[in-house]
């Protein structure tokens, strides 16, 4: 999800997320369609994980992510050529 790319970018909530430090799994699901990429970063921008899909994955994703660090996060998902965007927690 380059800046080039030609996806919308959107705040909202085509997706839903669920983060759980217990496991350090975090659980994101599409109700509309596959989910073409995901995309996390820090507040300060610095990218924690990227993966494009070259066949989109299913509605529901997840994703081990042991070495996330308490904090603030954004995430972007493209799903049918717009990326929606959303804040999420680690604690």
């Amino acid at each position: 999800m380059d800046e080039a790319s030609c996806a919308k970018t959107r705040s909202s909530n085509n997706i839903s997320i669920n983060y759980n430090a217990e496991n350090s799994m975090l659980m994101i699901s599409s109700p509309i369609a596959k989910i073409n990429s995901v995309r996390i970063s820090d507040v300060a921008g610095n990218e924690i994980f990227s993966e494009h899909f070259s066949t989109p994955a299913e509605k529901i994703l997840k994703l081990k992510l042991p070495l996330l660090k308490q904090g603030i996060y954004l995430l972007a998902a493209e799903v049918n050529g717009i990326i929606s965007v959303q804040k999420f927690s680690a604690r």
